[in-house]
């Protein structure tokens, strides 16, 4: 029965020997493949890695393009504010402008109506009112002549 135990142990032994060298030449196959699946995935992940290397280094460079646009805009922006305010500056001044020469051109055409009117009145005394005068007399002298030559008729 010792015999019989002691085969039996040897044998659970000897199997449990090739069940570890089973499980250890099985592990190595596991890590050989392993190794075999991330060398694989290494060689087609390098063009990969190289190609997003390349592509995030245009990205780079795109978003630099960006920060460029961008800055030109700011000072586009900067310079179009600046105009804007000398536009409206110059709108003012020339409204300003205008405002003066709206009231300096009513200034001159009141002027020029007080002008007109006074020498009206100088006109009209130095010219009409004599003129009339003028009238008067020659009619007084023809009604006179008028009336004298009717009268000598008369006689």
């Amino acid at each position: 029965m010792v015999l019989v135990f002691v085969v039996l142990v040897a044998v659970l032994t000897l199997v449990e020997v090739c069940l570890i060298a089973a499980i250890f030449i099985t592990g190595q196959k596991l890590i050989h493949e392993i190794h075999q699946t991330y060398e694989g995935l290494k060689e087609k992940a390098s063009p990969v890695k190289e190609n997003l290397r390349v592509g995030l280094h245009d990205i780079d460079g795109i978003v630099n393009g960006f920060d460029r646009a961008i800055r030109n805009l700011n000072q586009l922006v900067e310079g179009t504010k600046y105009q804007v305010l000398r536009l409206n500056g110059l709108i003012e001044c020339s409204g300003n402008r205008e405002r003066a020469q709206k009231s300096k051109a009513s200034e001159v055409v009141t002027s020029t109506t007080r002008e007109v009117k006074t020498t009206w009145s100088i006109a009209e005394r130095a010219v009409l009112i004599p003129l009339h005068e003028g009238s008067a007399v020659v009619r007084a002298v023809w009604h006179g002549l008028r009336f004298w030559y009717a009268a000598r008729r008369r006689d």
